[in-house]
């Protein structure tokens, strides 16, 4: 991607920094006439100038702090594009892709390694656009001024050139090192962090401690040789500067003496002289900085990349179905080579209730997250009647899984998740918490509805927790509902009553995993038996469990 656009507000950043480099410019040629009118006893002019370079001095003032502003107004802008489209493409891209990476990784990009692009790339290419700007208009001025010490100042400057060249490929090493240490790091953290309880109860402080530690001496290791590198690449160019610039004053002061120059140029030529090498400096500085973010840079791109492949905005959009057809679907997760799912073929029609009952491993809920869109790299397909499901977008879908995910914001806006609560939909809201039970835990809190439940939901139960999950499944009236085992955090009663719930849903097709097997079975349509990855059999309760004594004793 583009990190710099080259649009009108970039356009006009850099004729703000042009303008500002043609007043920094203007100074010593202002002081040049101070000190030769001074010198020659005019003191009008004199008089003149000296008002005219206080002007100046003001004038650079201002434009020095509004051109700042700019610069890091079009920074901010960047950034929160940046920011903003990384988290769209990581929350469009495929399950497959975004498992391909660990969280912390991606916690590790946007919170520390933007922030490093910001700084090291952002803010470094606008300070070295103005100080090229600023280096072009002095060697200009100097041109007039005295052509020989301009050419001496080219010179200078390409032999300058050379330096970052031999410290760049080391520069991008170390960079990359410190990505993946800092990363390390960061999943160091969030290990200690999320394992607090375990840490505690297994009392492993001290080896969770001595793994920590030496993640972060790894990292800051690491952190310094960066430094060190960057250090060494300044120190050498800027040595060698001193002594050219040493070579640039002995060819001004021959000048002077043989009268190619007034004192007042001279001083002119000393103050341009410094507006070369100052950016000829930091300009070589700034691109060793710019090149280091390259790992981050790639990084972002093969992210971004994922969404501009395709996306929700090119499905079909389809708000109702009468069947699912799923035909010949398979799927091997990466780094496995036995498939999760095998040559599954099932019909399942709007309305009807399945519960899918199996053994650990037998793929069910692998079967749940391809239904549900989450897994759409496997083999076979999955219709929508007749669209292939990975070619439309069906909202009218919720899923719950085992893993109850709150956000760290009220327990009505972990249920709505963006959807209105007026009138007849805030009643429905209320319905829900009496059905669930979750009145209760709503009244205890001070807040009720906009109790904050903290990170993960950590100031709720675990049943507490899946009630509001579920609430937020049922509150979207969805007409397809997917259901891996809804109920294990619940207690008997709160079961029952969910499985009521689910009973009076006449117009949704609900797809359950359960491990209940008892009675219970009978309120559903069909059930699916899966085993190491197949459906084995399906049927109706009396069918399926209790006419085939084998199946039913594997599962009871």
């Amino acid at each position: 991607m583009k990190y710099i656009q080259k649009d009108l507000k970039f356009i006009v950043l850099i004729s703000a920094n042009f303008l500002l480099s043609i007043v920094s410019v203007l100074f010593p040629l202002a002081l040049m006439k101070v000190t030769d009118f001074l010198i020659a006893n005019e003191m009008n002019l004199f008089r003149f100038y000296l008002f005219l370079a206080l002007i100046i001095i003001v004038i650079q003032m201002a434009m020095t702090y509004v051109t700042g502003r700019m610069n890091n107004t079009y920074v901010m802008h960047r950034t929160i594009e940046i920011r903003n489209r990384v988290m769209k493409a990581l929350l469009e891209s495929e399950y497959g892709q975004f498992k391909s990476q660990k969280n912390d990784e991606y916690a590790s990009l946007l919170l520390t390694n933007i922030p490093v692009l910001e700084n090291d790339y952002f803010k470094t290419v606008i300070h070295l656009i103005s100080k090229s700007l600023l280096l072009v208009v002095s060697i200009c001025t100097l041109i007039v001024l005295n052509p020989l010490l301009t050419l001496s100042l080219i010179i200078v400057i390409a032999a300058l050139g050379i330096f970052p060249l031999l410290f760049t490929k080391r520069i991008l090493l170390l960079k990359e090192e410190l990505i993946k240490k800092t990363e390390e790091y960061t999943t160091s953290t969030s290990e200690a962090l999320y394992g607090y309880e375990t840490i505690k109860i297994y009392k492993v402080a001290n080896y969770i401690l001595n793994r920590h530690f030496i993640k972060i001496k790894n990292m800051e290791r690491k952190s310094k040789q960066f430094g060190d590198i960057l250090i060494l690449a300044n120190v050498t160019f800027g040595s060698s500067s001193m002594v050219l610039l040493l070579l640039i004053f002995l060819i001004g002061g021959y000048s002077v003496s043989t009268g190619a120059l007034t004192v007042g140029s001279l001083i002119a030529c000393t103050q341009l002289i410094m507006y070369v090498f100052e950016p000829a400096i930091s300009i070589t500085q700034d691109l060793n900085i710019v090149r280091s973010t390259k790992p981050i840079r790639q990084q972002i791109d093969k992210i971004i990349e994922r969404s501009d492949d395709g996306g929700e905005d090119n499905k079909v959009f389809i708000d109702q179905f009468e069947k699912i057809h799923l035909e010949n679907i398979s799927y091997v997760y990466p780094d496995e080579e036995k498939p999760a799912v095998r040559q599954v073929s099932i019909t399942l029609e709007a309305g009807k209730k399945y519960a899918i009952v199996g053994g650990n491993g037998s793929g069910k809920s692998t079967l749940l997250k391809m239904i549900a869109g989450l897994i759409t790299d496997y083999t076979g397909s999955i219709r929508l009647d007749n669209r292939d499901m990975k070619q439309v977008s069906y909202e009218n879908l919720a899923y719950i899984d085992q893993q109850t995910y709150l956000f760290n914001t009220t327990i009505r806006e972990n249920i709505l998740m963006g959807q209105s609560d007026v009138s007849s939909d805030f009643e429905e809201l209320q319905s829900l918490i009496e059905r669930l039970q979750l009145r209760e835990c709503i009244n205890k809190h001070p807040d009720q509805l906009d109790f904050v439940v903290g990170d993960h939901g950590e100031y709720l139960s675990g049943g507490e927790r899946q009630k509001v999950c579920i609430a937020r499944a049922l509150y979207k009236r969805p007409e397809i509902l997917l259901l891996d085992e809804p109920d294990s955090a619940l207690d008997p009663e709160t079961r029952d009553q969910i499985k009521d719930i689910l009973g009076q849903m006449k117009d949704v097709l609900c797809l359950m995993i359960t491990h209940e097997y008892d009675e219970s079975l009978k309120g559903f349509d069909e059930i699916i038996v899966m085993e190491q990855g197949e459906i084995i059999r399906t049927g109706r309760y009396e069918e399926v469990l209790m006419k085939h004594e084998t199946t039913y004793k594997a599962f009871v």
